[in-house]
């Protein structure tokens, strides 16, 4: 339940243990990767305020617009090391700005923007 933890943990745990949707995507360019996700059912696997790792989201092949987003920032932080991004949650509204946005919804209620970048994870909240 993320009203009732610290979001940094997970984002580590998100960006830093989740190969099984950086396999998925390793044919994929980073524009198939986001036609990929978008094409997924906008709905998580958890109810209220939870949140789906990449790995979860890939494995059942749906996703809230943040889960889908941190599927997307785990693969394209993979791939490109020294990239900043920037997870803008605005209520249903979902972006991940990298060298362009990329735009999902959410139904999940929450207002954070957060700073992501490597070679060591850097969270910012």
């Amino acid at each position: 339940n993320m009203n009732l933890c610290q979001w940094e943990p997970f984002l580590k745990a998100s960006i830093e243990r989740c190969p099984v949707s950086i396999e998925a995507a390793k044919n994929k360019t980073v524009h198939e990767s986001y036609d990929w996700l978008k094409t997924m059912p906008d709905e998580s696997i958890y109810d209220g305020a939870r949140l789906a790792t990449p790995d979860e989201a890939v494995n059942y092949g749906r996703g809230d617009g943040i889960e889908k987003a941190l599927t997307l920032a785990n693969i394209l932080l993979a791939r490109m090391e020294h990239e900043e991004l920037v997870l803008i949650i605005d209520d249903e509204n979902v972006v991940l700005r990298s060298d362009r946005d990329y735009t999902f919804k959410s139904s999940k209620g929450y207002q954070k923007e957060i700073k992501l970048s490597r070679p060591a994870l850097q969270i910012t909240t």
